[in-house]
């Protein structure tokens, strides 16, 4: 399944992960990042799991940007 249009490389080959968006293509090297606190930027909460400062609000719960992990609080 093909990804979306790389902005770079022009390529169907940009992919989304859990911080951002990256493509695949061999020597583009293209990435976007969203930053924690939903675009705001600063650090966001602890998570429990991967233990970086990526907690962010998403609708009416918490998730980790990095690894996924939802959090209760």
């Amino acid at each position: 399944m093909p990804g979306a249009k790389c902005p770079k490389c022009e390529n169907l080959t940009l992919f989304k992960n859990p911080t951002g968006k990256w493509c695949t293509t061999k020597g583009c090297g293209f990435t976007a990042t969203v930053p924690a606190n939903n675009g705001t930027g600063g650090r966001g909460k602890k998570c429990v799991m991967c233990k970086t400062q990526t907690v962010q609000k998403v609708g009416k719960e918490y998730k980790c940007s990095l690894c996924g992990t939802i959090h209760s609080y």
